[in-house]
C-alpha cells in the first residue's frame, strides 16, 4: 500500500520555517488525526460488517408500526388473531431497536475512546477543517443521529406494545367475565338438534381427512400405515415388560419404564409417526398447523397419554411398596385416568380442531356443557378417589381439598354461563396435573438414566463407561453439568407450560422466548440464557472427549513407549489440565464472556494472590515442579515427616499418600518440595534388611555366622550374585545376656521388606534349632540376703 503525501496542515512545513508556540501545542492533535487516517477504514468496515449482520432498516421499522398504531385506532377492530400478530409483530421490531442502539453505542463509545472525546468536541465545533477531520465529525455525527433515531423508534414501539397488551389483557377479561347461555336454555332449545348437528360433525371430520395429498398417494399412504402397524406388532411380540421385583429399588425401573412404553405403543405409535413424517415431507412445516395435521398430532398424544398412564402409575406403585409399604389401586386409577384423558381429547377436539357451527350454535353450545361437566366431574370423582389412597401427605390432602373447591365452583360456573371462567379453572386444574405428572416421571427416567451410567446397570452402560475410560468406581467427566443442564431445562419447560395454562397471553410467551434466544442486558453485560444452556453442554462434550483422547493416549500409545510412569502420568495430567482448560474457554467463549474483562479480573486479583493465596499459589507451582521434576511418582514409597506410605496420586495442589493402615493422607505439594521427603523407590526397587539376633553365651560364634548366611541364601527373594551388595554379617557386641550379631542383606524388592524379614527369621529359627543354637533372653539373678532384722524393731519390721 503507497505512503499518501503529508498534507501541510497535518504536520508538513517548509524547510527552514520556524515554529511558533500556537503550532507547537497542536503537534499532538496532528499526530492523533494522522493515525486516525489509517483507523478510520477499519472503523467503517466493522461498521458495515455488523449493519449487515443486524439487517435492520429504521424506515422500514417505522413504516410497520405506523401501519399497526393505525390499524389499532380503528375502534371497531377487535380481531384476537389480529392482535396477537400485531404484538408478535412489536415485539420483533424492538428485539431490532434495541440491536440497533447497542451496536451504535458501541460504535459511538469504541471511537470515542480511542480519539478522546475532548479532540472529538473539539473537531465538532471547528468550522475549518481538515479533510481528516471532516471525515470523524461526519461519522460521530451519523453515529449520533442513528442513536437518537432508534431510541425515538424503541420509545413509540414500546408505547405501541403497551397499548397492545391492554388491549389483550381487556378482551381476556372481557371473554372471562362474559355471560352466555345457561345449561338449562340450551337443554331446551338446542337438545332437537344433537343428531343433525353430530352429523354435520362427523361429516367435517370427513371433509377433513379427504386430504388430495392422500387421495393423490392413497397407495403410499395404506403402505406406511400397514407397514408400520407390522413393525409395531413386530416390536410387540419381541419386548417384553419385565416384572416389577418387591425387593428392586423403584429408582431403577427405567428399563422397565421404556420397554412398556414401546409394547404398548408400537402398533399405534409407529404409524402415525410415519404418516406425520410423510406428510411433513411433503407439505411443510405450514401443514402441521392444519386441521389434518392437528388431528393426526391429537392422535397421536392420546395414544402417548394412554401409554404413560400405566408407566406413571407403575413407578408411582413402586415408590409406595418400596417407601411407604403401601399397595395402591393400580387398576381404578388406570380406568380413572384414561377416562379424563380421552374426554380431555375429545374437547380438544370438538373446541380447538373443528370449530364453532353456524347452523346448530345451541346444540354445540348444549354438547360443549356435556363434555365440560362430564370432565369437570371427572377430576371431581378421582379427587375424591385420592382420599382413599394411602400414603398422601398432609400437604397433598390440602392440594386435593382446594382442587375440590375449584371444581365445584367450575361447576357451577358452567352450569350458570360463565364459561370462560369455569373453562379457565378446571382447564388449568387437568393440564396442571398432566404437566406435573409428566414432569415427574420424565424427572424419574432421567435420573434412573444418569444413575445408571455413574454405576453401569445396563450392559450398554457398562460398554459407555469403558468406551470413556472410566474405572469401576470413578465418575463419569462432566455427567454432573449434564444433570445440572437437565435439571434447568425441566424447570424451564415446567414454569413456561405453567404460564400457557394459567393464562398468559402469547406476547407474554414471545417476550420469554426472545429473551431466552437474544438475551437482555445486566449492566454492560449481554447475558442470553440459550447460549449459557449451550455453552454447558459444549463444555461437558469437550470434557468427555478430552478425557477419552487422554486415557486412550494412555493405555495405547504412550504405555507402549520407552517412557517410565512418572513422565508419563506428567505428560497425562498435563493434557488434563490442558484438555479442561480448552473446554472451559470454548464454553465461555459460547456463552459470550468477554476474556478481556476475564484478564481484567485475573489482574485485580493478583494482588489478593500475593497476600491471602499465597499458599494455593504455593502448593500449585510446586505441583508443577514435581510433574516436571518427578523427585516422586505414583507409587513410590516415601516417608516424610510422621507420614509413611505409597503415593497415591499427584495432583497440582497436593499429593494424596495412602499409609499402610490404608488411611489416605493429603499432602500440600509445598511440604513436599520444602521438607526432607525419603523416597525408598525412587532409582530402583532394592532395599536392605537388617536382621538383629542375639545367642547365649557359650555358644559357636563361627557356627552363628555360618547358620546366618546360610538363613540368607535360602530365601530367594535375597540379592546374592551382585557384589556390591554382599550378605554381611556383624557381630556387634557382648551384650548384658546375649551375643549380638547383625545379618544385612540386601532384597530385590523393598516392597517386600516384612515378607522377607519374616522368612529370614523362620529359617534362622530353623537352623539354630537343628544346630542346638540357643536365642537369649534377658536373665536377672535376685539374691535374698538372710540377717538380723532392722534397728527398728519386729514390731517396726
Amino acid at each position: 500500500m503507497a505512503m499518501m503525501p503529508l498534507p501541510t496542515g497535518l504536520g508538513g512545513s517548509a524547510p527552514g520555517r520556524k515554529r511558533g508556540p500556537d503550532e507547537m501545542t497542536r503537534l499532538p492533535l496532528r499526530i492523533a488525526l494522522l493515525a486516525l487516517a489509517f483507523t478510520l477504514p477499519g472503523w467503517q468496515a466493522a461498521a458495515a460488517q455488523n449493519g449487515g449482520a443486524e439487517t435492520f432498516d429504521a424506515d422500514v421499522t417505522r413504516q410497520v408500526l405506523d401501519s399497526i398504531e393505525f390499524q389499532f385506532s380503528i375502534t371497531s377492530f377487535r380481531d384476537q388473531g389480529w392482535l396477537d400478530e400485531a404484538i408478535r409483530q412489536v415485539s420483533r421490531q424492538r428485539t431490532g431497536i434495541l440491536r440497533c442502539v447497542n451496536a451504535r453505542e458501541k460504535e459511538l463509545a469504541s471511537m470515542r475512546e480511542t480519539i478522546g472525546p475532548e479532540l472529538i468536541e473539539r473537531i465538532s465545533a471547528k468550522e475549518d477543517r481538515t479533510p481528516e477531520e471532516a471525515t470523524i465529525a461526519e461519522q460521530v455525527e451519523t453515529l449520533n443521529a442513528d442513536v437518537t433515531e432508534c431510541k425515538l423508534l424503541l420509545e413509540q414501539s414500546g408505547q405501541l406494545h403497551a397499548r397492545l397488551t391492554d388491549l389483550e389483557s381487556d378482551l381476556k377479561r372481557a371473554r372471562m367475565n362474559r355471560k352466555e347461555t345457561s345449561v338449562l336454555y340450551n337443554l331446551v332449545h338446542g337438545f332437537a338438534g344433537i343428531g343433525p348437528y353430530h352429523g354435520r360433525r362427523w361429516q367435517t371430520i370427513a371433509d377433513t381427512l379427504k386430504d388430495p395429498l392422500l387421495l393423490e398417494r392413497a397407495g403410499v399412504v395404506l403402505g406406511l400405515l400397514a407397514g408400520g402397524v407390522l413393525f409395531g406388532m413386530a416390536v410387540k411380540r419381541r419386548i417384553r415388560m419385565p416384572g416389577a421385583d418387591r425387593s428392586a429399588a423403584y429408582m431403577s425401573q427405567a428399563a422397565a419404564g421404556f420397554r412398556f412404553l414401546v409394547l404398548n405403543s408400537a402398533p399405534l405409535l409407529i404409524p402415525v409417526v410415519l404418516l406425520l413424517g410423510y406428510m411433513w415431507a411433503a407439505r411443510g412445516v405450514e401443514w402441521l398447523g392444519s386441521a389434518y395435521g392437528q388431528l393426526l398430532w391429537l392422535l397421536l398424544g392420546y395414544v402417548v397419554a394412554l401409554v404413560l398412564i400405566p408407566v406413571l402409575i407403575h413407578r408411582v406403585s413402586l415408590y409406595a411398596r418400596a417407601v411407604l409399604e403401601q399397595e395402591l389401586p393400580v387398576r381404578a386409577l388406570d380406568i380413572r385416568l384414561a377416562c379424563i384423558a380421552t374426554l380431555l381429547a375429545l374437547w380438544v377436539l370438538e373446541v380447538q380442531i373443528l370449530g364453532p357451527e353456524e347452523t346448530y350454535q345451541t346444540t354445540q353450545l348444549l354438547a360443549r356443557n356435556v363434555l365440560a361437566s362430564l370432565i369437570i366431574i371427572g377430576l371431581l370423582e378421582f379427587a375424591f378417589f385420592l382420599k382413599r389412597v394411602p400414603g398422601i401427605p398432609r400437604t397433598g390432602n390440602l392440594i386435593r381439598a382446594l382442587s375440590i373447591g375449584l371444581l365445584l365452583l367450575s361447576l357451577i360456573l358452567e352450569w350458570a354461563g360463565y364459561r370462560g371462567m369455569s373453562r379457565f379453572l378446571w382447564g388449568g386444574l387437568a393440564f396442571t396435573a398432566l404437566v406435573l405428572a409428566g414432569y415427574y416421571l420424565l424427572e424419574h427416567l432421567l435420573r434412573d438414566f444418569y444413575n445408571g451410567i455413574d454405576h453401569g446397570e445396563q450392559p450398554w452402560q457398562v460398554r459407555f463407561r469403558r468406551f470413556l475410560s472410566v474405572g469401576e468406581n470413578e465418575p463419569v467427566p462432566g455427567l454432573i453439568w449434564l444433570r445440572l443442564l437437565s435439571v434447568v431445562l425441566l424447570w424451564t419447560v415446567l414454569i413456561v407450560l405453567f404460564l400457557k395454562i394459567w393464562g398468559a397471553s402469547d406476547s407474554t410467551m414471545d417476550s420469554l422466548f426472545s429473551m431466552a434466544r437474544d438475551g437482555f442486558w445486566f449492566g454492560e453485560t449481554q447475558i442470553v440464557p440459550a447460549n449459557v444452556l449451550i455453552g454447558i453442554l459444549v463444555f461437558t462434550a469437550l470434557l468427555m472427549l478430552f478425557r477419552w483422547v487422554r486415557d486412550n493416549l494412555n493405555q495405547k500409545y504412550l504405555s507402549d513407549s520407552r517412557m517410565d510412569s512418572g513422565a508419563r502420568e506428567a505428560l497425562v495430567t498435563i493434557i488434563s489440565y490442558v484438555g479442561f482448560t480448552i473446554a472451559a474457554l470454548a464454553g465461555l467463549s459460547v456463552v459470550g464472556v468477554s476474556f478481556t474483562n476475564i484478564a481484567i479480573v485475573a489482574g485485580a486479583l493478583s494482588l489478593g494472590i500475593g497476600f491471602g493465596l499465597q499458599n494455593i499459589v504455593n502448593n500449585f507451582v510446586s505441583g508443577i515442579i514435581l510433574l516436571l521434576e518427578r523427585p516422586i511418582r505414583t507409587g513410590d514409597w516415601i516417608s516424610t515427616g510422621s507420614t509413611e506410605g505409597f503415593v497415591k496420586k499427584i495432583s497440582v495442589r497436593s499429593t494424596e499418600v495412602q499409609t499402610f493402615n490404608r488411611a489416605d493422607v493429603i499432602v500440600p505439594n509445598s511440604e513436599l518440595i520444602s521438607a526432607p521427603v525419603t523416597n525408598w523407590t525412587l532409582r530402583n526397587r532394592h532395599g536392605r534388611v537388617i536382621v538383629p539376633v542375639g545367642v547365649a553365651y557359650g555358644s559357636d560364634t563361627e557356627l552363628v555366622g555360618r547358620l546366618l548366611e546360610e538363613a540368607a541364601a535360602e530365601v530367594p527373594e535375597v540379592v546374592r550374585d551382585q557384589p556390591d551388595l554382599p550378605v554381611r554379617v556383624f557381630f556387634r557386641s557382648f551384650g548384658d545376656s546375649a551375643l549380638d550379631f547383625e545379618l544385612r542383606c540386601y532384597i530385590l524388592d523393598i516392597w517386600y521388606i516384612l515378607d522377607v524379614t519374616s522368612r529370614l527369621h523362620f529359617a534362622i529359627d530353623r537352623k539354630f534349632r537343628e544346630h542346638g543354637i540357643e536365642i537369649a533372653f534377658p536373665q536377672r539373678d535376685i539374691h535374698i540376703r538372710s540377717g538380723s532384722p532392722p534397728p527398728g524393731g519386729a514390731d517396726d519390721t
